[in-house]
């Protein structure tokens, strides 16, 4: 009997290390005004069985995966939910509980990739680094640096920035406002924010940044 007790206790303990060693996982990528939906398939028109708030820390990953096209699903579990959510929405917890996509979300934004049209324009824009890239049909494309990020005082979804080119022969200065409804002309997506860059002695741009997939 003492030898099926002890064996109990070793598998006890060996489930509950392994629980506990067991890597954690935060939401990221999301709005704070909005929820990352848990559903019961790997897809987005699966039915929801609950949702996270955009800062939840201290998911759980059961180990299932499903790539649908160029997504890969994963099955979570936080507190009383078990489903399955798009991996772009979580990343692994430092140990402080904080990653760096979730610190510069908390801050601001993500990276963006941002476009208009009429002439067709392009920018890409990485806060952690403070790099920027802008090119159009009309222009080669332009390296910034040394970014300054302001956000807004009494709004959590506007941001204003400014950049200097490498070169030091152009500054910009744009606004950056989180709608979920931003469109750009003669086109059918819908965009997570609403842009305009003022070149400096070169005209304003206006455009969207970060198309929601899925979204018309």
């Amino acid at each position: 009997m003492s030898y099926f007790r002890s064996l109990i206790i070793l598998l006890a303990f060996f489930f509950l290390s392994c629980n506990s060693n067991a890597d954690s996982y935060q939401v990221v990528n999301v709005a704070s005004n909005d929820v990352l939906n848990v559903r019961s398939e790997a897809t987005s028109k699966s039915s929801l069985v609950g949702s996270l708030e955009y800062n939840a820390v201290n998911i759980i990953l059961t180990g299932k995966e499903s790539r649908k096209g160029k997504y890969l699903w994963v099955e979570i579990k936080h507190n009383n939910i078990v489903g399955w959510v798009n991996s772009k929405y979580i990343e692994k917890q430092t140990s402080r509980g904080v990653t760096q996509v979730a610190k510069i979300q908390a801050q601001g934004f993500e990276n963006l990739t941002c476009n208009g049209s009429e002439p067709d324009w392009f920018m890409t824009l990485d806060p952690a680094k403070k790099t920027l890239e802008l090119e159009s049909i009309s222009f080669e494309k332009i390296f910034f640096a040394s970014l300054e990020i302001k956000p807004s005082k009494n709004n959590t979804n506007k941001w204003f920035v400014n950049a200097n080119s490498n070169n030091g022969g152009e500054k910009l200065s744009i606004s950056l406002i989180e709608t979920n409804q931003c469109s750009v002309d003669m086109s059918d997506f819908t965009y997570k924010y609403a842009i305009n860059i003022n070149r400096e002695n070169n005209g304003v741009y206006s455009g969207c940044c970060n198309r929601i997939e899925g979204k018309q």
